[in-house]
């Protein structure tokens, strides 16, 4: 999606160790900043866009951050992609976890033969391609979901969600 960012933040309470996070992904940093905010992702990602929203005035630069959640637990995908629905902001998730905890979903996913992580999946990404996903930021979503090798990670489907001014077709 991007690859002219300046720098990345890690929003994480736990103090990472031995720069897993740099280690893993600084061939792909290259010489840009890593900086680390250790808070809860319900305050710490809110504030870093408002951050963001402040440096660049207003939501017009919005459109080129890009949040990044590599194997979030259902409950922290949902988060992600509300957050990021709010300010109208590029979203990629990989989630794990998935589980189905209104039991609204178990037959339906037996009776498709599909595993309810997949349809999870599906679910939320269905989600970000709603009428309303993005609204008050005035964007709407193009959404795919991308597989990736097995050998990589068992957890592998990448919802990525990327915003368009609210009312643009989409020519992909």
């Amino acid at each position: 999606m991007m690859t002219d960012a300046r720098e990345a933040v890690v929003v994480d309470p736990a103090c990472i160790g031995n720069n897993g996070v740099l280690k893993a992904w600084g061939h792909f940093l290259g010489k840009k900043k890593l900086r680390y905010r250790y808070e809860c992702l319900r305050t710490g990602l809110p504030a870093e866009l408002n951050q963001v929203r402040e440096i660049y005035g207003g939501t017009a630069n919005l459109n080129r951050v890009l949040v990044v959640a590599c194997h979030a637990c259902q409950h922290l995908s949902d988060e992600i992609l509300a957050i990021s629905c709010e300010y109208g902001v590029n979203v990629a998730v990989m989630p794990c976890c998935q589980k189905d905890t209104t039991n609204s979903w178990k037959a339906a996913s037996k009776n498709l033969g599909i595993g309810m992580d997949k349809v999870m999946d599906l679910l939320l990404a269905g989600k970000m391609m709603s009428w309303t996903s993005g609204a008050t930021a005035n964007v709407s979503y193009d959404v795919k979901i991308k597989v990736l090798s097995k050998s990589i990670t068992p957890q592998n489907r990448l919802i990525l969600c990327q915003t368009k001014p609210r009312g643009e077709v989409s020519t992909k």
